[in-house]
């Protein structure tokens, strides 16, 4: 039982009056009462075996709960491509015919000529490369467009490569690192020129007899993480734009990488709407798994090449670290939920997700229904006590 919340003594519930399940009272009934008359009104309901309709009413009062903490995104289910910038300031998708780009308060719409088969932010997410597998004309080959996200504009073509090696967009949208799975090259967009900036000798082969491939990753300052390998096993070099690369880290599983945020904003006051500049102070931490099949380690990496301690955590799709809590943010179960490493034990939040994206603005996310929301506040104690009486209709009707 929650602080402000009295148990119900067996002598009135057994004595409990009859109430009319009409939608109309409920929702007079829903406008006159306090936050706390009303969990006690379901509590009483729920001991009078009313489940059904009592699970009805806390599902609506639930969803719209959330609807009154949270901002509408986009309001139809929808078939969308996802983007969060490495340092989880911007956050960008595309829907129906346009990218949308969200960032510190900053809002942008910018209309793509067809749905594009991934979306590569640079580092902090001001410039994107859209990537086309197998366009007319590509001959099976990867096109990207570039994005000036600021200007709203687009140079279709930019770059044409084999889709195995994944291109990086410096945040000044004037440079672009590829590969052709041999060498690294750099095309400066400005004066149209493209070089051989490492050759292929710079880098360590551990499968001579695979074809090694490369996957870029946009970092601070124009600089970039070279992610070498295949086959789960892949050497990542950090390269300065100057000289060789430097090899700091061998033996990653893969070069999905997952973000972090300083601060614990999930558990503000419902009623304190985030600051979206305070969340965020200078360059946050990264994720990436290494180690061989079951001794998966989730590796952390200050940015730009320090590392930091290992996790064991298992192999998630998704997650997000906030530093001041500790603990990992995730989806499990369909729920938004913290995860301690060190226990490895779960708290569940009363929010039903089905997808996360957490940038400076919150926590994006697709709800049941398809939509996309955001959420930048914490939870009520009405929010919670919902949840709880949700989870105790679910075990009572059993």
């Amino acid at each position: 039982m929650l602080p402000g919340l009295l148990p119900i003594p067996r002598i009135a519930r057994l004595a409990m009056p009859v109430f009319i399940s009409m939608l109309p009272i409920l929702s007079l009934l829903q406008c006159t009462e306090s936050p706390e008359e009303t969990v006690l009104r379901l509590e009483q309901q729920i001991q009078a075996g009313r489940f059904k309709e009592t699970s009805a009413e806390i599902e609506q009062l639930i969803q719209s709960n959330n609807e009154e903490h949270s901002i509408t995104l986009s309001e139809n289910p929808a078939d969308r491509v996802f983007a969060v910038s490495l340092d989880h300031t911007a956050f960008a998708w595309y829907e129906n015919g346009k990218l949308t780009y969200r960032s510190l308060g900053i809002v942008k719409e910018v209309g793509l000529p067809q749905k594009p088969d991934q979306i590569i932010l640079s580092y902090s997410g001001k410039t994107a490369l859209a990537e086309y597998r197998n366009r007319p004309g590509s001959e099976g080959k990867c096109s990207y467009d570039l994005i000036q996200i600021m200007q709203g504009n687009v140079q279709p073509d930019i770059l044409e490569t084999d889709c195995e090696n994944q291109p990086a967009l410096t945040d000044t949208g004037d440079k672009i690192y590829f590969s052709d799975g041999k060498h690294l090259y750099l095309r400066d967009i400005l004066e149209a020129k493209t070089a051989m900036v490492v050759p292929r000798g710079a880098f360590k082969e551990k499968f001579k007899k695979v074809q090694n491939r490369f996957h870029l990753v946009s970092l601070p300052s124009g600089s970039i993480w070279i992610f070498y390998g295949e086959a789960g096993y892949y050497n990542l070099y950090y390269y300065t734009g100057t000289g060789r690369p430097d090899l700091f880290i061998e033996g990653v599983a893969s070069p999905k990488l997952f973000g972090s945020v300083p601060r614990d904003f999930l558990q503000n006051d419902e009623n304190e709407q985030l600051q979206a500049e305070s969340l965020f102070s200078g360059d946050p931490a990264v994720f990436m798994y290494t180690g061989a099949a079951g001794n998966y380690k989730l590796q952390m990496v200050n940015l730009p090449n320090r590392k930091g301690p290992e996790y064991d955590v298992g192999i998630r799709d998704d997650l997000f670290y906030v530093t001041e809590k500790e603990e990992f943010l995730l989806v499990r179960k369909n729920y938004l939920s913290f995860l301690n490493p060190s226990s490895r034990k779960y708290t569940q939040l009363p929010l039903e997700v089905k997808r996360i994206f957490v940038y400076s603005e919150g926590v994006a996310y697709v709800d049941p229904e398809g939509k996309l929301l955001l959420r930048s506040r914490g939870f009520s104690d009405f929010e919670k006590n919902l949840h709880r009486l949700k989870e105790e209709v679910a075990s009572e009707s059993r």
